[in-house]
């Protein structure tokens, strides 16, 4: 019964967040490659990591980047007080659920196309969804900046 709440806990934080009001700011191109860097520095640490182990990392960040680019499209964004604001909207929610079952069975899927002996399981087993939310996140930022090229200003004008 504890684990159905705190399932039900996070799910409502994940959602709360995705429909959220934030500013626009350099966190937005610092968190993606915080990811992405910590990625690799876990990864560089399995025994058994081989070229087919990077592919499958590359290619989730790959397959992420596009959903991403969605939902910053259907992000809304608008100016207050001087400065841009992104807010998630219900459908860019819709879209990030349900590329949650897509990412897991492309990377499930390519895992038994690719072979590897990388084991991203236990510990390790985070690594794939870091470089996954990494192209997420990124793309979200690029299809932002598509749909509204006037915020760049502010990304490259904010500490």
């Amino acid at each position: 019964m504890m684990q159905i709440l705190i399932v039900l806990a996070v799910i409502f934080l994940m959602v709360r967040r995705q429909l959220g009001t934030r500013t626009v700011s350099r966190r937005m191109v610092i968190l993606p490659l915080i990811l992405l860097v910590y990625g690799f520095y876990m990864a560089s640490s399995i025994s058994g990591m081989d070229a087919g182990g990077w592919l499958l990392l590359i290619l989730g960040a790959v397959i992420g980047f596009p959903i991403g680019i969605w939902q910053g499209i259907l992000t809304k964004v608008f100016r207050e007080g001087g400065v841009w604001m992104t807010k998630g909207s219900p459908i860019g929610l819709a879209v990030w659920l349900l590329s949650i079952p897509v990412r897991y069975g492309l990377r499930f899927g390519l895992a038994y196309v690719i072979p590897t002996h990388a084991s991203f399981t236990g510990g390790n087993a985070s690594i794939p969804f870091l470089f996954a939310i990494a192209g997420i996140v990124l793309g979200r930022l690029v299809g932002i900046c598509m749909k509204h090229p006037q915020v760049t200003q502010q990304l490259t004008a904010s500490a």
